[in-house]
């Protein structure tokens, strides 16, 4: 990744919050099958589901798209042939919304959701995200096409927002991009799993791969009784707080290579006004910490590397903030090797959620041949972005992770997921 590219991705996971901030009919199938996995694929910014939209003559042919994963947004959106020069890049020909006989659009007058508005007897809704990205989009229900373990399943009448003008959007600086819009996974009412209860079950799940590995079997988001979970997991109680879309966790503290650090009692807590907390957000890609608690985080890591790597030395606080991070360090002499700390986040009900260094610490060479180490958690402070702590996407890598609606719980579990199930 170069530096212009993580500088872009790094300012993703900080804006983004900003608007989370800010946010407060049946089913037909092509088998029996009632499975559906649809195949997680790497993104340059965000994870994305890989699945098919739409029935086009030759029947039952579709149109394949890639959607971000988005655990903090409710809208499923694409974009759609009309929208000119309002489109960011994508490699995929833009979807075809007039061409699918499933194709239709919701009725202006009568059936326009709450939020969005009749303009020229079309409804339409604007939906705003955190790195000042935004999407105009037409309102309409389509049919789905999603993988099983055996044919592919059809789920028929989801409500989905044919995009006619994005803007904004990050993915125009990747020129292989293949995702087109977001696949909303929150507790928003838009959401794939409010609006198909009974093919999701109560229950998703999914296991991230590092962005940089290729050449991996795709990951798979699972539903339902298809939830695998090897070894025994953690829980933690789960909740929406002021019907806000978001997964809401009961953080208790956090661990840097098992020292509990000194972080005041009420760091994580959700405030009267409704500020603060912790979620969870595979559309937030860098995980960001309250100011309080990352203050503290940032001190004992750098403890921990000063004490144990003689090779490396503190940039000061500006260069760090020109690399894009907050604590950084250069190798100065040999050894190359590194010994960096492990973070752990401590949450109710005993549940740990350890992340090694790999996921934790970016390690790049600069064009002048100089090694760069980087805390890769960011300050997440009261002015940028309401003090909210977000357990994001980067760091979840390497633990299968279910969100368990029905019983308000998190269950999570380390594994190896490069073999991609």
């Amino acid at each position: 990744m170069d530096a212009t590219r993580r500088r872009e991705f790094i300012k993703m996971s900080k804006l983004r919050i900003k608007s989370l901030a800010n946010l407060g009919k049946n089913n037909k199938t092509k088998n029996d099958d009632p499975t559906i996995r649809p195949p997680i694929r790497l993104g340059s910014f965000i994870y994305a589901v890989e699945l098919g939209m739409g029935i086009f003559d030759p029947i039952p042919s579709h149109k394949t798209v890639h959607l971000g994963f988005d655990t903090a947004s409710d809208l499923i959106w694409t974009q759609c042939e009309g929208c000119g020069n309002n489109c960011f890049r994508q490699v995929d020909p833009l979807y075809p919304a007039s061409k699918s006989i499933t194709y239709k659009e919701v009725p202006c007058h009568t059936e326009c959701p709450s939020g969005a508005k009749c303009e020229n007897n079309i409804c339409k809704l604007e939906t705003n995200y955190g790195d000042g990205a935004k999407v105009e989009s037409v309102l309409a229900h389509e049919s789905f096409t999603f993988e099983t373990p055996t044919t592919p399943r059809l789920v028929d009448f989801i409500l989905f927002g044919c995009g006619l003008n994005m803007q904004g959007f990050h993915q125009d600086d990747d020129p292989n991009n293949k995702i087109s819009g977001i696949f909303g996974m929150s507790y928003g009412a838009r959401s794939f799993h409010e609006q198909k209860k009974t093919v999701v079950n109560g229950k998703f799940q999914y296991c991230l791969q590092k962005k940089e590995y290729q050449d991996l079997p795709p990951m798979l988001l699972r539903f339902g009784d298809d939830c695998i979970q090897p070894g025994k997991p953690s829980a933690t109680p789960m909740f929406q707080h002021q019907n806000k879309p978001y997964y809401y966790l009961d953080l208790r503290g956090i661990q840097v290579n098992k020292k509990d650090l000194e972080i005041p009692p009420n760091a994580f807590q959700i405030t009267p006004d409704g500020k603060g907390g912790t979620i969870i957000d595979t559309g937030t890609s860098i995980s960001l910490v309250t100011t309080s608690a990352y203050q503290a985080l940032e001190k004992e890591v750098a403890s921990s590397i000063e004490s144990r790597n003689s090779n490396l030395e503190r940039l000061d606080d500006a260069s760090a903030r020109y690399e894009g991070f907050g604590l950084c360090y250069r190798r100065v002499r040999e050894p190359t090797t590194l010994n960096l700390p492990w973070i752990t986040w401590k949450f109710a009900n005993n549940a740990i959620f350890v992340m090694n260094s790999d996921v934790t610490f970016e390690i790049y060479t600069k064009h002048d041949g100089q090694v760069l180490v980087c805390l890769k958690i960011f300050e997440n402070s009261m002015e940028d972005g309401d003090g909210m702590t977000v357990l994001g996407s980067t760091q979840q890598v390497g633990h299968r992770i279910t969100y368990d609606i029905p019983n308000g719980q998190l269950l999570v579990a380390n594994e190896d997921c490069n073999k991609g199930r």
